[in-house]
């Protein structure tokens, strides 16, 4: 499949490539001793190894495509988006678990041209688990198609969601789980091993790359209002399975209507 004179594969395998890249860099540095800065807060920390990896897949990306737009967690923007083409990266997520040594953490990357997502690949280094998907490829674990789960009822479901994130639906789900990755959150919606992800809002590289394995993983992601994500701009996301999607927007339409 060709995109713009550029063949989808050649898109999805720099993605894979490129997290893959980073995969001994962080798991050696994983029980060493490194450096932890704040940026935001206390909680909202930055490490040499977020710094590192990120410049390593943006050398990967500048050296395959020197006229695409990268925008980095850490970096911020570099590049001109004239040509629409844009890479979205997110080094870290999970600093905060990487540095206290909790393995769930991941490396995602995420090509976009305008608002359409096209390729993504996300790697959690300490399970060895690689989600990759390509718009109308499929989704895949390890190199084995995934899909969302079955599960229709709230009750019966696993949710990852914050108490800030409509708090009067925390009770009404079956259980309620959080890596500490959103990313590994939606990647974990893909899988079925979930059925939903709610957030307030996050940042374009902590949504796209999770949000195409989703939609290729025949689940959907939008916003809380049920709106089209937009990747270049921050977003409130709700990402389910099929099945349970229209439960769950009933009930966050009953709790707003009832405020």
């Amino acid at each position: 499949m060709i995109h713009q004179d550029i063949p989808l594969e050649k898109l999805s395998n720099l993605c894979i490539n490129a997290v893959l890249g980073v995969n001994d860099l962080l798991k050696t540095a994983f029980y060493s001793e490194f450096n932890v800065k704040s940026k935001s807060d206390i909680h909202d920390i930055l490490t040499e190894y977020d710094t590192k990896s990120e410049e390593q897949i943006m050398d990967l990306i500048n050296q395959s495509f020197p006229k695409h737009a990268i925008v980095a967690e850490e970096s911020g923007l570099s590049g001109s988006l004239e040509n629409n083409y844009y890479w979205l990266i997110d080094p870290i997520d999970g600093t905060w678990n990487f540095a206290r040594q909790i393995p769930t953490f991941c490396t995602a990357l995420a090509v976009c041209y305008g608002n359409s997502i096209l390729a993504s690949a996300v790697l959690n280094p300490m399970t060895n688990e690689l989600f990759a998907a390509s718009k109308g490829q499929g989704a895949y674990l390890n190199g084995k198609k995934i899909h969302t789960s079955m599960i229709s009822l709230p009750s019966h479901a696993g949710v990852s969601m914050s108490r800030t994130t409509h708090p009067h639906l925390f009770n009404e789900f079956g259980v309620i789980r959080r890596t500490g990755s959103s990313i590994l959150d939606l990647c974990f919606v893909a899988a079925g091993r979930i059925e939903a992800f709610l957030s307030n809002e996050l940042n374009p590289w902590d949504i796209a790359a999770g949000a195409l394995i989703i939609e290729e993983a025949q689940g959907i992601c939008t916003t809380l209002e049920n709106q089209p994500i937009s990747v270049k701009e921050k977003n409130s996301v709700f990402a389910s399975n099929k099945k349970i999607r229209s439960n769950i927007l009933q009930l966050i339409n009953e709790q707003c209507s009832t405020k």
